[in-house]
Order: structure tokens, then C-alpha cells, then sequence
């Protein structure tokens, strides 16, 4: 009886939360594959001077399209949102986290400069994190670009996708850092990415009715943790 009853609140409470206003909508779109050709000069990466050709990669991007400064879609071929202060909408990049792992090792993107997120049933997608820092004493050019043609790729950047195989019309990263008092990189490496890739998107975040139904998991759980306990008790 008792299972039964917290079964019939988690139904209720997964009810009650489809009914309340969306939330933002925050997507993690995944792309991987082998460097075509590449350099790490200074051990961004690997080791100085280490010829990344082969190596395997991993890109993130974290995204909300309801954050980009300018979004166009017409509800059923493509939807696309970008903004930043590169293209003269500060705080308008939709990109919330962006980062490449190249030999095991993470990099993030500063995202507030330049972020690109679309997608379009022809089939195209495209992520797109750059930042670009100058006040003369350093000098940053740090960037992720990856426009890809997934088959089947959705018309909504919010549905959820793959993993597929597709072909990548543009891959690359680039890693600068210059110091004009030494006039020379603190950090420089670079990549090209095959054209062969794995691309995906998933959910940041459950969606309200699992939230609702992981917590009621919790609740079952407690409850027979708790008859265990007073059976134990009375015995």
C-alpha cells in the first residue's frame, strides 16, 4: 500500500511539473574524431614541439540558443542563435562552456567573446567558440570551430541527437597566447580535424518528469529503509 502511494505522488508530481513553464533549455553538443594535422609548439597539448597528427579529440559545447543575442529559425529546417562581444552583442553568446581535449588534455574557451550554435535539416550543424583578447601587453587567439553534415540532423537545437557519424566540412583549434615584453608564444598550438567525425547532443540536465521520477526512486527506497529499520526494531 504504502509503494503504491508514493507511486501515485510521483505520478502526480511528474504531472505537476509538465505543466510548469519551460525551463531554459541547456544541450551539450559533442563532437570527437582524429587531428589531420596539427602542432603544439609550447606543450598546450603534449610535450613542445610535438606533432599532433593522429592524435584523437574531443570538443564540448554547452549551450542555451535562448542566450544568443540574434536567433533565427522557421520552426522546420533550421534554428541558430550567436552573439558575443566579437560580433557586437555583449553577453549574447549562447555558448555557455566550450572546451577541447586533445591527449588527455582539457582546454575551455572563454565564451562571452564569439559563440555560433545551429542546426539545419539540409543537413548542416555548426559550434563555434572563439575568444580574442589584445591590450598590448598579451595578445590571445583562442577558437574551436566545427561545422559539420550529420544525416537526419534536427531542426531544433533543443532536440536531443545521435551519436552519428558525419563528415565535417570545418575542423579545427587554434591555442595562442603572445607576450609582447618577450615577443614571442607562451602558449601556441594548433589542429586540423579529419573529415570523419562522431557528432551528438544530450540533455545538460534530466527533464523535469525524470527529476520527478528519481525522486520518487528516492522516496521508495527511504521508505522500505525505513519499515527494514522499525521491523528490526520490534524484533
Amino acid at each position: 500500500m504504502n509503494q503504491l502511494r508514493t507511486l501515485t505522488v510521483a505520478v502526480a508530481a511528474a504531472g505537476l511539473l509538465a505543466a510548469m513553464p519551460a525551463a531554459a533549455v541547456v544541450k551539450i553538443a559533442t563532437y570527437s574524431g582524429i587531428i589531420t594535422n596539427g602542432y603544439d609548439q609550447t606543450g598546450v597539448f603534449a610535450a613542445p614541439d610535438t606533432d599532433l597528427t593522429g592524435y584523437s579529440w574531443v570538443a564540448n559545447f554547452t549551450y542555451d540558443k535562448t542566450l544568443g543575442a540574434v536567433q533565427a529559425t522557421d520552426g522546420v529546417t533550421y534554428d541558430s542563435s550567436f552573439g558575443g562581444t566579437g560580433v557586437g552583442s555583449p553577453g549574447g553568446s549562447p555558448v555557455i562552456a566550450a572546451t577541447i581535449t586533445i591527449n588527455g588534455v582539457t582546454k575551455s574557451v572563454q565564451t562571452g567573446y564569439r559563440g555560433v550554435i545551429r542546426t539545419s535539416t539540409s543537413p548542416e550543424v555548426r559550434h563555434d567558440a572563439s575568444y580574442y583578447f589584445d591590450d598590448g601587453i598579451t595578445y590571445q587567439d583562442n577558437s574551436v570551430v566545427l561545422i559539420g553534415n550529420p544525416p537526419g540532423a534536427p531542426a531544433s537545437l533543443d532536440q536531443n541527437f545521435g551519436p552519428v557519424a558525419t563528415t565535417l566540412r570545418q575542423g579545427s583549434v587554434q591555442w595562442l597566447t603572445y607576450d609582447y615584453s618577450v615577443g614571442t608564444e607562451i602558449e601556441y598550438a594548433y589542429a586540423n580535424f579529419s573529415s570523419d567525425a562522431v557528432y551528438s547532443v544530450s540533455s545538460a540536465v534530466p527533464e523535469p518528469a525524470n527529476w520527478a521520477l528519481m525522486i520518487a526512486g528516492f522516496g521508495m527506497v527511504g521508505g522500505a529503509l525505513r519499515r527494514r529499520g522499525a521491523a528490526l526494531a520490534a524484533a
